[in-house]
Parts: structure tokens; sequence; C-alpha cells
């Protein structure tokens, strides 16, 4: 039965994260596993232990910092007749609309982007003629602090490379947890949260927002070196999205160019080919889209 967190304790419910400490294996695979098969039974003080002890587990949390030269990607699907033509439409939602995501609450509005054009676009189901409104936005300069990751320990510890950045950060962090006596914990940890932000059956999963909402929420609100959370597409592989803050966003990032682009083929395995009808001349500083 689907349950919606209690967001309104989460200030007294995150008190308790503060102090905790790493535990031994076995014990975190007990949690892991209720997290991922009967998150549904779990209650809202389960949930914060069980996350918590997910976070101490991974004694290493990862950041990575994002230049202003890394691009990230908003699609909106549009009719032809529905373009928008202000930024205001095309960014978060309004704060009265926003329900429970994937990263955020009831009623905090967060940005949802992604890595590439192609992996913003198959979060959305497309169909081949479908039309899209994108935006391409990254941080204003290198000033940004940068975001938590999830996936890349287990990635960079499985295959020896990092999927989105280069081999000094693989190496890097290998080099971290190779120095740590819980090489395991963190690797785990991180899996069990990777697998848990790509849920995407919510007949079977119907409480996953709770997880990964309150997950994200701790990173934004408690460490708060961390701007934003990294994670892995739900629908297309090895893809990356990233979630802001509307805080962290109207402070760090601006949007380069906005486009409109109508899907000419669908090759299945989220390969698309781009129609595009119309790209952005200039973006003023109220928002206001100005089209070649």
């Amino acid at each position: 039965m689907k349950r919606e967190l209690n967001s309104a304790r989460f200030p007294s419910m995150c008190e308790k994260i503060v102090g905790y400490k790493s535990i031994g294996i076995d014990n975190l695979r007990k949690i892991g596993m209720n997290l991922i098969n009967d998150n549904e039974k779990m209650t809202d003080d389960e949930v914060v232990d069980a996350i918590s002890m997910m976070i101490a587990g991974n004694s290493k949390i990862y950041s990575k910092r994002l230049s202003k030269d890394n691009i990230w990607w908003r699609a909106r699907k549009v009719s032809k007749d529905e373009i928008k033509e202000h930024l205001v439409d095309l960014i978060y939602p309004p704060i009265n609309i926003v329900k429970v995501g994937r990263a955020n609450f009831d009623k905090s509005q967060v940005l949802y982007a992604s890595r590439s054009i192609n992996t913003a676009v198959s979060e959305l189901f497309p169909s081949c003629g479908d039309i899209f409104q994108l935006i391409g936005l990254a941080p204003k300069d290198d000033s940004f602090p940068g975001g938590h990751i999830v996936g890349e320990v287990s990635q960079c510890y499985r295959s020896g490379i990092s999927s989105y950045f280069d081999k000094a950060f693989a190496d890097e962090m290998l080099g971290h947890l190779h120095e740590d006596g819980n090489i395991l914990n963190a690797i785990y940890c991180d899996s069990v949260m990777s697998r848990l932000f790509r849920v995407s059956d919510f007949s079977l999963y119907p409480n996953i927002y709770n997880i990964t909402s309150l997950y994200s929420e701790i990173f934004f609100n408690i460490m708060r070196d961390h701007k934003s959370i990294m994670y892995p597409s739900v629908r297309y592989e090895n893809g990356m999205n990233i979630a802001i803050k509307k805080e962290t966003f109207d402070t760090y990032f601006e949007v380069k160019m906005a486009s409109v682009v109508r899907i000419s083929i669908d090759l299945d395995f989220g390969i698309y080919g781009f129609e595009l009808i119309k790209e952005s001349k200039s973006i003023d500083n109220k928002g206001k889209i100005s089209w070649r």
C-alpha cells in the first residue's frame, strides 16, 4: 500500500543521523534487503534509521565538482502550438503542484535534468513524432561545490572506470576505497541506493519515493557541501540524472540555451534521431527566450 513519508517530521527525525557509526557488513546487508524487499512495511522511523545506516556505512561520501562546461539537459513534451516562451515554464514546477518525487519531498522544489539529450527525452517515454522543448543548463562558473553521486562507487569498483567522468576521478575514488577498511560497506551501500534510485515499477515498490527522497533531502539539508544529487537514469542504461534544489539552482546555475526538437526516428535502446524545429538566439535576464 502506498504511504506518504511524513516530511513535516524531517528535522527531528534527522537529528539522529549525526553520530551514526558504521556497522558490520552482515547487519548492513539485512538493512539493505529490507529497503529493497520490504520497504512498504517500514515505518517512517525505520526508513530514517535504514537510510542513516546506508550513509554511515559508506564512510566515503563521494562528491563531484561540476564545471561551467558540464551541460545538463531538461526536456518537456509539448505540442507545436504550446511552445514555451519563458524559462519559468521550463525549470522547476510551481510549489503548489509539487508532489513527492525521486529526490524531493512534497512542496520541495527541485529541478531534474540529465547529462545528455537522449537521457532527458528517454525519461519521458517518447514516441516517434513527439515534440520536446529542451533547455541546456550549467553552473555559472567553477564555484559550484558539486554534488553527491549515487552508483559511481560500485561502478568504479566493478569496471575500474567511471561511467561519466574522467579516469583521474575513477582512480582517485578507487584509491580512497582501497585505503578504507570498510570497502565492502561502501560498495554495498552504493549498490543498494543505485538500485533503489532506478526503480520504475511502482506496483512492486509503491513507497520507493519515501526512500530516495529522504536520502536526497538528507544531503540537501544536512550535508551542505553536497548541493545536488546525481543518480543513474531510470529509463536509459548508463545515463545520468541530476536533482538540484531551487535555491541552489538560482544561486549557481544558468540556462545556456533552449531548443525545440521532434523525434524523427526511434531505433529502440534509447537511440533517437532528432529534427530541429527551432533554437534560441538569446535568453534575457528575466528568462524570456528569443528564437532564431
